[in-house]
């Protein structure tokens, strides 16, 4: 519960960023069980999934300017429809924020720290 919790709160933050035009990519974020062995949970967090119909459309804005952008996108500024939105909408969350990540997954395994992190956001 504890690693799902934090791994939502990164995917709430990271819907903030993420372009919009259609909506279609930030419908698309969700975080999903990656594995669970040997008392180990780990979770993803993805945008563009298979039947989202944002699958190329993730990658390529995600890893702007890359090999995964559209030629039509090489050698152009691209304008984001939002100011403050754009690539690496994910991993600004991540970094961004870690000490808060680290902090809310220690509150919520001490058990006695849920509402705390949920207040924190």
């Amino acid at each position: 519960k504890a690693v799902r919790f934090v791994a939502n709160q990164m995917l709430k933050a990271s819907k903030k960023i993420v372009p919009v035009d259609k909506g279609t990519l930030r419908r698309s974020g969700k975080v999903e069980l990656a594995s669970a062995e040997g008392g180990e949970v780990t979770f993803r967090i993805d945008y563009g999934g298979p039947g989202s119909g944002a699958e190329a459309y993730a990658v390529a804005v995600h890893e702007h300017m890359s090999s995964a952008s559209p030629p039509s996108w090489h050698g152009k500024k691209i304008k984001w429809t939002k100011p403050g939105t754009g690539p690496k909408f994910l991993e600004k969350v991540v970094f961004k924020d870690k000490r808060k990540y680290r902090r809310d997954l220690k509150d919520v395994l001490d058990l006695e720290g849920l509402a705390k992190a949920a207040k924190r956001g």
